[in-house]
């Protein structure tokens, strides 16, 4: 007896131990970012979550600000406690699978769902959260990968398929959807995002160059020339989507196709990305000279008939005009390659949203969630707040979790994003605060995190910037805009913009600005 009770003890004494270690590590990541809301009605923050969402579904006239400020802070949570060094990465239901037989395996789907599951890591300063999929990708997809790349097909480098599993599973499944290629090279993106954001060239060098650059060579192998001189792709899909074709026998569907625009648009930024890695790195000049040939030689994006920018390389009708995926819009979000700098390819983008929303798109959890974030970059703060309540009354359960239906994690996350690219944006060379935020909405955020090592903090009201920080380990310069500012001050300084961008010092110390308008 006296034996147990000493084990008991014992392990008592570490319980202790490990929960006062466990929440030192927790808070240190959770509050490396806060993002608050002001709420008209205080008493609401004391209400259950499913009673406040119940409340913003039954009543069109409530508002709930706070509860947009919980459901961020509720993704924060959900990324620290879901992916961590020397874990495995966050899968569809993160560490919530609570089934022997959970939907869709809880396995890993990379058509859009993984890289879901990470949107808002980098810039919640949680770039540690990462580091669970870049080891996944190096440690079982990067191998695996090429195994599946040169006996399918004849081609150097890695491929990842629309699914893989913790056993590294890289071949094409799930039938004629399998057939899409772009898997791993998607993911490939987020080694780069993640340099993006901390300015590592040892991260880039040691972690991420490998994979990026087997991304590269597979592409570089895997295009082919078409009679223009045009590199295609193919045969490959736009994700679970399909369309009509005419035929002698009659209309049928059909999945397939040459360089369908995700395509496009994936191996743009792969081939780009790794051009990049290549001038700060000087490793291998003769596959980086390959890499830039080949994106001169890649395919236009086309805007059809309808003002919509084509999902396919031709126009067709579809039999579900209202697909829960929106795979040409990865140009516009996560990728960079749509902004307002490309007004007619931004012009066709918005349109493509409003068709498919038309006939009912959004009507999942992660496909609404996915809407939050592509209108944010399009600078609609209505719509994109619209599309958050949204999220909240139609795909959100009680408990916060996302409901696909049924309950998928990558909503949350994807969710947690669009927060985030409504209050801060920096995908286009400059910094701009409050793209996406209307002007009934007031409150603050500290922390969040720009490309280019820069944490941004600001205070808003009715939906305009009335100050902001901006900090660096580094000393740098930062190019930002602020919607409607006139003139900026500093420590006695002012501050003019040119061509509404604003020129500023960032140290580590952090710099005060006031707005003026």
């Amino acid at each position: 007896f006296l034996t147990e009770l000493r084990e008991i003890l014992a392990e008592a004494e570490d319980y202790e131990a490990i929960k006062a270690n466990h929440i030192e590590d927790f808070t240190a990541l959770f509050r490396e970012t806060s993002v608050s809301f002001a709420e008209a009605d205080p008493a609401l923050r004391r209400k259950p979550a499913g009673e406040r969402i119940a409340r913003l579904r039954d009543d069109p006239a409530a508002e709930d600000p706070g509860l947009y400020e919980l459901y961020f802070n509720f993704g924060k949570y959900l990324l620290i406690s879901s992916s961590r060094e020397g874990t495995l990465p966050a899968n569809l239901q993160g560490v919530w699978a609570e089934k022997l037989e959970n939907p869709w395996n809880a396995d890993f789907h990379t058509n859009i769902n993984l890289q879901m599951n990470y949107w808002p890591a980098e810039a919640l300063g949680l770039g540690e959260c990462h580091a669970a999929l870049f080891d996944y990708m190096n440690g079982v997809l990067l191998e695996s990968g090429r195994e599946t790349a040169k006996a399918l097909y004849g081609c150097r480098g890695t491929v990842t398929h629309h699914l893989s599993d913790l056993y590294g599973y890289t071949a094409p499944a799930d039938g004629l959807w399998g057939l899409w290629p772009l898997g791993g090279a998607w993911l490939s993106t987020h080694m780069w995002e993640h340099y993006l954001f901390t300015e590592d060239l040892d991260f880039l060098r040691d972690t991420a160059y490998e994979y990026m650059k087997a991304c590269a060579e597979f592409f570089l192998d895997y295009l082919f020339e078409d009679e223009t001189g045009t590199l295609c792709s193919g045969p490959s899909m736009s994700p679970e989507n399909r369309y009509y074709i005419d035929t002698p026998e009659g209309r049928k569907e059909g999945y397939l196709c040459f360089s369908p625009t995700m395509d496009v648009e994936i191996v743009t930024h792969v081939l780009q990305n790794y051009v990049a890695a290549e001038d700060l790195l000087s490793i291998d000049p003769e596959t980086k000279a390959a890499a830039a040939a080949a994106l001169g030689k890649l395919p236009k994006l086309k805007v059809g008939a309808n003002g919509t920018l084509n999902e396919w390389p031709e126009e067709y009708d579809e039999p579900e005009p209202g697909h829960r995926h929106i795979s040409h819009a990865y140009g516009l979000y996560p990728g960079n390659m749509i902004t307002a700098q490309t007004p007619a390819l931004f012009a066709a983008i918005r349109k493509t949203l409003e068709r498919r929303l038309s006939f009912g798109g959004g009507h999942t959890g992660w496909s609404r969630a996915w809407l939050i974030n592509l209108f944010a970059r399009l600078r609609d703060g209505e719509k994109t707040f619209a599309h958050l309540r949204l999220l909240l009354t139609k795909s959100t359960l009680p408990n916060l979790f996302d409901n696909h239906p049924p309950f998928q994690i990558d909503g949350n996350f994807g969710g947690t994003a669009g927060i985030v690219e409504a209050l801060l944006q920096s995908h286009d060379g400059r910094i701009t605060l409050l793209p996406a935020v209307p002007d009934t909405l007031s409150g603050g955020f500290s922390g969040l995190k720009a490309r280019g090592n820069i944490s941004v903090g600001a205070a808003f009201e009715n939906g305009k910037t009335v100050s902001f920080t901006l900090s660096s380990p580094v000393t740098t310069e930062a190019r930002v805009a602020v919607p409607g500012a006139k003139r900026l001050s500093a420590n006695g300084t002012s501050y003019l913009p040119e061509n509404g961008v604003f020129t500023l010092p960032v140290g580590e110390t952090p710099a005060a600005f006031a707005v003026e308008r």
